[in-house]
């Protein structure tokens, strides 16, 4: 009133619904908007959720996932990207929805059949589903060039033309082990050879998490790629994952579903005086039941008009190739005592391999196949199929200022022209922590705990 010129005046001689259409119109898509007048500059604002925590490396860390999707298109012939992520948990429980009961119901039912939800929730603690994603996507083939928003060349970026999401039940770990589970026939079937991984940097996908880095080194090895990177979006700018607007239509199509927390005509496993390996095995076979009524659910989901493939994972299946306890194993002895890993021969074997097809830098993780002359047994076996994708690799660019354009980093296609600079060299976390890196591997410190540790277990005295 005190802002808009002549409303004080008036004031006392107004309705309410005259002020609301003196604002402006909520949306002007819908025919009522022209009974607002705009007078005012007040509106019901649409729903927004992309405020962000500023970081000083946000610059750093989106040009560096630009690199990494540019490289993938430079050599579409082997190159294959994957954008990954967890959803958020679906509940099982019969008195409660699958979904938050907040969702909007977007999809249409009978007039006789529509939803109609208790009116309170009753989760059963523990009965949780997580489904895991994997968005598959190509560069175009042959290269496309193409201009960034200063006119420079570019590279036209890899595209959705396959998504697979895998489901676990409570009995089943999601860890970085059960997703290079997943990633393992993907990457396989594609028989390509240099594969980029874009993820969020949550504790399952943390590319600077040893255990995690572990993993990822043994699915560079065991599937004898050229190239395996991994990379991060800036901390808390995890929306910009392309696999994160495949959960929205997912949720849309769980909005008003149960999934029961017990088989039909019976009660719920807590209730039924079992114990041990009997109340497991009974919880086991309820949780394939909501994954299988799950999976029916999205059975015919798209995004893009590209076909969602769902599938689940048993909770009487062991994990392959990548067991439950070798994870867990390979995470208590990265975490434990060197003197553990040393007496551990396997581990202490594959530490050599390890630090020599490495090159690790903050938020992201490179192994490549040895350069000749200079090569290891796996190496000398089996030579890299694609010599000058690899060769980029080894270099991949760190990004640098622009001499051109203040305030911004130099593209792509120009810094694979320019000197390398050592990597992260301008990352503002790494000149600020002046941390460095190791002089007897490619490996950059993110912590002097970091700096420490890797001392200790790469190249102990």
């Amino acid at each position: 009133m005190e802002v808009t010129p002549g409303l004080s005046e008036l004031k006392g001689n107004l309705g309410i619904d005259t002020i609301h259409r003196w604002m402006k119109a909520p949306t002007k898509r819908n025919g009522t908007s022209k009974i607002y007048q705009g007078l005012i500059d007040a509106k019901v604002p649409a729903k927004r959720n992309d405020k962000r925590k500023e970081n000083v490396n946000e610059h750093y860390y989106s040009a560096r996932v630009k690199y990494a999707r540019q490289a993938c298109s430079k050599f579409p012939g082997c190159s294959l990207m994957f954008s990954v992520d967890n959803k958020n948990k679906l509940r099982v429980s019969s008195c409660t929805p699958a979904v938050d009961r907040r969702c909007k119901v977007s999809r249409y039912f009978p007039s006789d059949d529509s939803p109609n939800l208790y009116d309170h929730d009753f989760p059963t603690p523990g009965y949780l589903i997580t489904p895991a994603g994997y968005m598959q996507m190509a560069p175009p083939s042959p290269p496309q060039m193409t201009a960034d928003k200063l006119g420079r060349p570019s590279l036209r970026l890899p595209e959705c033309n396959a998504i697979n999401v895998v489901n676990r039940g409570p009995h089943t770990k999601t860890t970085i082990a059960s997703h290079c589970n997943d990633l393992f026939p993907l990457i396989q079937r594609s028989k390509k050879t240099c594969i980029t991984i874009l993820a969020d940097g949550g504790a399952d996908f943390n590319v600077n998490h040893l255990t995690n880095e572990w993993f990822l080194m043994h699915l560079f090895k065991d599937l004898d790629l050229d190239m395996l990177l991994g990379t991060t979006f800036c901390p808390g700018f995890s929306a910009r994952n392309p696999i994160e607007h495949v959960w929205g239509v997912l949720t849309s199509a769980a909005t008003s579903i149960y999934l029961p927390d017990r088989l039909p005509g019976e009660l719920p496993p807590t209730l039924q005086h079992l114990t041990g390996n009997a109340l497991r095995q009974k919880e086991g076979q309820v949780f394939d039941a909501a994954l299988t009524t799950l999976e029916g659910y999205w059975s015919d989901v798209r995004y893009s008009n590209v076909p969602i493939v769902v599938s689940h994972k048993s909770s009487e299946v062991e994990a392959h190739p990548y067991t439950d306890d070798e994870y867990s194993r390979v995470h208590k002895l990265l975490t434990g005592p060197y003197r553990d890993i040393k007496q551990a021969r396997d581990i202490h074997d594959d530490m050599a391999f390890f630090k020599r097809h490495i090159d690790r830098r903050v938020g992201m993780v490179i192994f490549t196949k040895c350069q000749p002359p200079d090569v290891c047994d796996h190496c000398a076996i089996s030579p890299p199929k694609n010599p000058e994708a690899l060769a980029m690799y080894r270099a991949f660019p760190s990004p640098a200022p622009s001499p051109a354009h203040p305030d911004h980093f130099m593209s792509f296609v120009e810094a694979i022209s320019q000197p390398q600079v050592p990597p992260d060299e301008h990352m503002p976390v790494v000149q600020e922590k002046q941390l460095g890196r190791c002089s007897l591997c490619r490996y950059v410190y993110t912590s002097e705990t970091n700096k420490k540790d890797h001392r200790k277990i790469f190249h102990p005295r």
